[in-house]
């Protein structure tokens, strides 16, 4: 698949929009690489002269060498502004955080729809973030982000970046203020397509809810302390911090015993990836 050249002479929006669209796509490769990595043990120049730190990082290229496809192949050849390499939860903020500035973008994954339309498509149940207005709201935020990024570089042991996480901290309540955003923009689709979902209980009793609203209280809440006041926020235990900047997507997790991993984030992601494609996405 093609990509177009840009000048990256000049930092603009659109410019180091893209730069952080790579970054999300190789930051899921780093994750997929690191377990076989781990089987492999350096010898102890090789940790210093990659700059790497034994024990936190495996050795070697993660990236690989790079494929040599026989121009007989190659059965479709796409111009793109942006390409962003698998279309889990970060590709597909990605995808949206590119379409959202104008930017022409194509996501190629190779699991089908109809994966995605379970839970394994995009596993999980959290959106972890800071000083989103729902969280405010709650009563939870604003809080200094300053303070939660020097937090994450503590727990990292230092072996991290505090830019890369800086950026994360700062921008991930912006980015769910942007995912509800986008959400309540499908309130006549959501209600056409989600108002009776049958749901499948580890029982094997078979019910059927109303998802058409999955940011109503009983389906969306955030993790916090019980008997602890929003502003008691942040707790510090053995000279830890923690704040309550989550939301969980737990559904009718908190109706019935259920098997785990049941939750209702994806029936919240898949407007978002409507809402790319309607901002002109190939997917």
């Amino acid at each position: 698949m093609g990509k177009k050249k840009t000048d990256r002479n000049g930092i603009s929006r659109r410019g180091f929009l893209k730069g952080t669209v790579a970054l999300a796509g190789t930051g899921l490769m780093v994750g997929s690489e690191s377990a076989a990595a781990k089987t492999q043990t350096p010898k102890a120049d090789e940790t210093v002269t990659r700059n790497r730190v034994f024990g936190y990082c495996g050795p070697g290229d993660w990236l690989g060498t790079p494929p040599v496809i026989p121009e007989a192949d190659i059965t479709k050849t796409v111009d793109v502004d942006v390409l962003v390499l698998g279309g889990g939860h970060a590709g597909l903020m990605a995808a949206l955080g590119a379409s959202d500035n104008g930017a022409k973008v194509a996501v190629a994954e190779t699991k089908s729809k109809k994966a995605f339309d379970s839970y394994w498509g995009r596993i999980g149940e959290d959106i972890g973030h800071v000083n989103s207005k729902w969280l405010i709201q709650r009563g939870y935020g604003p809080y200094d982000t300053g303070e939660i990024v020097a937090e994450f570089v503590k727990r990292a042991a230092g072996r991290c970046n505090p830019d890369i996480i800086r950026l994360f901290v700062e921008n991930s309540g912006p980015m769910f203020d942007r995912m509800v955003e986008v959400y309540e923009e499908y309130k006549d689709l959501r209600e056409a397509n989600d108002s009776k979902v049958e749901f499948k209980y580890g029982d094997g009793i078979t019910e059927t809810y109303d998802f058409s609203n999955i940011m109503s209280e009983d389906l969306v809440s955030n993790q916090v302390q019980k008997d602890v006041r929003p502003e008691d926020y942040p707790i510090e235990l053995g000279g830890y911090k923690t704040w309550p900047c989550n939301a969980q997507f737990l559904g009718p997790t908190l109706r019935r015993a259920v098997p785990p991993f049941v939750s209702v984030l994806r029936w919240f992601e898949k407007y978002h990836v409507q809402k790319t494609v309607d901002q002109g996405a190939d997917w």
